[in-house]
């Protein structure tokens, strides 16, 4: 079986919107104005 970690994750929203959750459920939104979210070890 195989097994997908992340790390040092970020996204930012760049334009009208924003981002829910940097990977599925882990992570804080991701809000318009170019405003980052960072997730340092999933899962």
């Amino acid at each position: 079986m195989w097994c997908v970690k992340f790390h040092s994750v970020l996204t930012a929203s760049l334009g009208k919107g924003s981002i829910t959750h940097v990977i599925n459920n882990t992570g804080l939104a991701a809000q318009a104005g170019n405003v980052p979210s960072n997730v340092i070890s999933c899962p």
